[in-house]
Order: structure tokens, then C-alpha cells, then sequence
């Protein structure tokens, strides 16, 4: 079972653990407590989820199937926290060694880290547009950032949403070193084979990040026909810098040193992936945030739930879907005049993709908030480890 395999297993069996510990839970007056361990692990608290769980695991006569989903909450909350010695150690109570094979490869890894100086650092980035077949299809958020002493300019993608990301060539030129885990990086399109990499340093201005965990997919699989994407900044970056302030009309991005807390309005999922609530006219629904994605769109899940008015008013077209696993035409509707509410600002898009079929990632969002959302407006506050995204 290798490491994709296995964390797809435990994510399944916490699934069906969490439902019955809640009616459990319910039956010895824990309800809450879980309830609220839960609401700060979607919140990206695992500190405070973890110890909740640590507190229920002391109950006198707690059973061991309760034991056992608490431990692995614990294990995934540390799983998305990047610390993966914590996530072997809860998993290794439950699982052989010869399971775990990989996943100790990672706990037995430096641990990542920043280091930055006191004061803000300021870092410019630019926007690559898109086209393909002749058409622009949206932009894409570039940032330079120095790898094994050479600059580089990376894609900014938190939907990149367990590590960082490098076609083969540019991680065997740039000094990533491979780490003994393989498995398949799971895209828009399908799959791909991967291995697992480490960078031992990596800087964005005078910031230094230290020991970042890189997929590593073939070029094919990562190099394609409309995006030249040779090395992505994903979720592990993002986490690591904490709040990034986006002055979109000098286009410079600010990590300040001091940074604010603002109320949390995204989730984060077991899969590392991030959520917002959208207001689309008079529905409330459920996002994911992906700077990766070039344009906001609508997914599967929103044409089959108003697939017969869809088709009588839009208006069919194909598209492309691209990234991991290949590019493809897809059919889809467009819809035009389309607000989208969220995070503090309004984004009105006069051409709307709804996708009408499913993606192999995807799973209940019904759309897609991308980086044309965050670029839209003069200023945006970002933050994917306090979980909160406001505009102005």
C-alpha cells in the first residue's frame, strides 16, 4: 500500500469512525467535545482540535473504537500540520510497519521551517495569461523565489494542497533530492505518477523556507500545451509564510511580520484541500479555494442540482480541463452576469464555465473560487494557516 493509498484509506475509516463516534459520543455526553474538536480542525486549529481529543482519550471506559478515531483525528490533523512524526505515531498503533513504510520515510525527515527577518518582506509577482485554441482562458499568480542558488519563477497554488510541486527535470537541475515515497499525484484529468523530493532550502525575498517536500511527476505530466509549469509553490509554502497581503494594483505581495487576526471564513479538509462559503444569486455553497485555477467556474455538482434550467438558458460550448493528467476539450454551459459573493467582496464575471462533468479530484464543492476572484480586487488578505481570505 503505498502513501497515497494509505492516507485515501484512513481519510474512509475516520469517514465512517467520526459518524459513529457521534452517536456514540452522544450516548456518554461528549457530543460537544467532539463537536468542537472537529470545528477546529476544519478551521486549521489542530493544536486546539488535538488537545480536545487528548482530553475525550481520558474518559474512564472510552471504548476502543472511540479510541481509535480519536487518535487518528489527532494523526490527520498532524498529517495536515506537517508534522508527520505525530501522524506515523498515531497511525503505527493501528497499522504494521510494512503499511507504514513510507509514511516513515516522511516522519523521519527535518522538519520544515521558516526563517524570516523581524519586518516585512515585500516580493513582486507577476501574472502569466492563459490561452489555448487562440482564446485567453485566465491567469496565473508567478512568484520568484531562489532553489539550490539559482532563481526561479514558481506558480503560486494552494491547490497544489499537500506539498510543493516539480516536473523531473527541474528537481533533478535544482538540487531536490528524492525521498523513498512513490504513489500517484491525483489531478483535474486523472493521475499521474509520482515520487516525493526535498528541498533543503528555498527563498522568497530575505525569507529563507527550510526542508520543503516537493511532488516530483514527470515532465509530461507536469509541462503541457498552454501553461509552461515547470515548479509549483503549493500548500506547504502557504502554510509555512502564514498571512500574505496582496497589493493587486503595484502587484507585490507582502508577508508582514506582524499579522493580523482576522476571523476565520475558509475550512480546510482531510484531503489539505480549502473551502469557501460563495454566494452564487440566491444559494449559499461551498467553494474551494484554488489560486491554481485560473478562472472561477461552476462544477459538476452545480449542473446536475439545476442541470433542466441550465440547459434550457445557457449556452452549450466546449472548454479545456488541464493540469495533473493531461489536458482535454470537456463540454460545458456558459452562463453570463454571474455575481460571486465571498470573503468580504462581491466578483461579478460575465462569462461562467459550468463544467458538466465530474472531475477526478472533485468532491461536494459545487465551483471553484480561482486567482481571477483574489485578483479582482485592489487589495486581498490571505491567510491558509489562521484560514481566512478578505478583500477590499
Amino acid at each position: 500500500m503505498n502513501y497515497h493509498q494509505l492516507v485515501l484509506s484512513i481519510l474512509f475509516l475516520l469517514a465512517s469512525l467520526n459518524l459513529q463516534a457521534e452517536h456514540q459520543t452522544n450516548t456518554n455526553n461528549l457530543d460537544s467535545l467532539w463537536t468542537v474538536a472537529i470545528e477546529h480542525g476544519k478551521h486549521g486549529r489542530f493544536d486546539e482540535s488535538n488537545a480536545i481529543y487528548r482530553t475525550i482519550l481520558k474518559e474512564p471506559g472510552l471504548s476502543e473504537e472511540l479510541t481509535r478515531a480519536a487518535y487518528l483525528s489527532i494523526g490527520n490533523n498532524a498529517n495536515l500540520a506537517g508534522d508527520f512524526k505525530t501522524f506515523y505515531d498515531c497511525l503505527s498503533r493501528y497499522y504494521s510497519a510494512e503499511e507504514l513504510v513510507q509514511i516513515k520515510a516522511l516522519a523521519d525527515l527535518p522538519k520544515d521551517t521558516l526563517i524570516r527577518p523581524d519586518r516585512d518582506v515585500a516580493v513582486a509577482y507577476h501574472i502569466d495569461s492563459i490561452f489555448y485554441d487562440g482564446k485567453f482562458r485566465g491567469c496565473e499568480i508567478r512568484l520568484p523565489a531562489k532553489i539550490d542558488g539559482k532563481e526561479e519563477i514558481f506558480v503560486l497554488d494552494n491547490g497544489c494542497s499537500r506539498f510543493s510541486a516539480a516536473s523531473e527535470s527541474f528537481a533533478l537541475s535544482h538540487g531536490i533530492r528524492p525521498i523513498d515515497v512513490k504513489g500517484k499525484a491525483i489531478g483535474v484529468m486523472g493521475e499521474a505518477s509520482m515520487w516525493l523530493g526535498i528541498a533543503d532550502s528555498l527563498s522568497i525575498g530575505q525569507m529563507c523556507f527550510q526542508n520543503i517536500v516537493f511532488i516530483v511527476m514527470p515532465d509530461q505530466d507536469l509541462v503541457n500545451s498552454f501553461m509552461n509549469i515547470q515548479a509549483i509553490l503549493g500548500a506547504n509554502i502557504f502554510r509555512l509564510a502564514g498571512e500574505m497581503d496582496f497589493d493587486n494594483k503595484s502587484k507585490i505581495i507582502v508577508f508582514p511580520f506582524r499579522q493580523q487576526d482576522l476571523e476565520s471564513n475558509l475550512t480546510i479538509q482531510d484531503d489539505g484541500r480549502h473551502f469557501a462559503e460563495v454566494e452564487v444569486e440566491d444559494d449559499t455553497l461551498q467553494f474551494q479555494l484554488d489560486l491554481g485555477c485560473a478562472s472561477t467556474k461552476l462544477s459538476y455538482n452545480y449542473f446536475a442540482k439545476h442541470k433542466d434550467l441550465i440547459e434550457a438558458t445557457a449556452q452549450a460550448d466546449s472548454s479545456f480541463a488541464g493540469g495533473v493528467g493531461g489536458v482535454s476539450r470537456v463540454p460545458v454551459y456558459r452562463l453570463h452576469g454571474i455575481s460571486f459573493k465571498a470573503c468580504g467582496g462581491c466578483f461579478t464575471k460575465q462569462d461562467v464555465i459550468i463544467s458538466t462533468q465530474k472531475e477526478t479530484n472533485q468532491g461536494d464543492e459545487e465551483g471553484v473560487i480561482g486567482s481571477d476572484f483574489l485578483l479582482s480586487f485592489d487589495k486581498a488578505v490571505l491567510n491558509l494557516r489562521k484560514m481566512f481570505l478578505w478583500t477590499e
